[in-house]
């Protein structure tokens, strides 16, 4: 398909936010590692008269606690947003028929202009678009991402956003086309 204006996702950006999560992962390691080997020297246990439970308190259960979750979290988190990221085709493009939607969990996505019911114009480089019947749209989609879509912009009706954030392009040329072709 051809379009007369594309942008591209950002590469050097979104590595700079896989380079924080990568950071962010090691810290939580080692708060793991730090809590089972020095944890016991900030670590209060107090033991419940009446049950005879045991509960421990303070900064090592704490770091171990946090450690254990952000360790989980955050490769979980991370590979959903890889596993959505698609470098080799357009992020938004558009034509005189529709545009193409291959961000925010949307794979390679065209919609026509018969589909949208509204445009909302926030600057020079960011719209929301509201779809006429979002379910069509997510019902065309494959894969694990049909529930987050339909949850954000079905349940939430939250609307698309076309933005510059994270692009790699002039932004303005096509949210400019998309104003004037819906």
């Amino acid at each position: 398909m051809n379009f007369e204006a594309s942008v591209y996702l950002d590469k050097s950006r979104i590595r700079v936010v896989y380079i924080i999560g990568g950071i962010a992962f090691i810290l939580a390691i080692a708060a793991i590692i730090w809590s089972v080997l020095y944890g016991d020297e900030f670590t209060e246990i107090r033991r419940n008269a009446l049950t005879g439970s045991v509960r421990e308190r303070g900064l090592g259960p704490a770091a171990k606690k946090w450690g254990i979750g952000f360790a989980i979290f955050i490769p979980l988190v991370y590979g959903i947003m890889a596993a959505t990221l698609d470098f080799k085709n357009p992020a938004y493009a558009v034509n005189r028929e529709g545009f193409y939607i291959n961000k925010d969990m949307f794979r390679k996505t065209f919609i026509a202009w018969s589909e949208v019911a509204s445009i909302e114009r926030i600057s020079d480089s960011e719209l929301h678009i509201r779809l006429k019947d979002m379910e069509s749209v997510i019902a065309r989609q494959r894969g694990f991402t049909k529930p987050f879509l339909k949850t954000t912009y079905v349940t939430q009706n939250q609307p698309i956003v076309v933005s510059g954030k994270m692009i790699k392009g002039d932004i303005k040329k096509v949210t400019g086309l998309i104003l004037q072709y819906s």
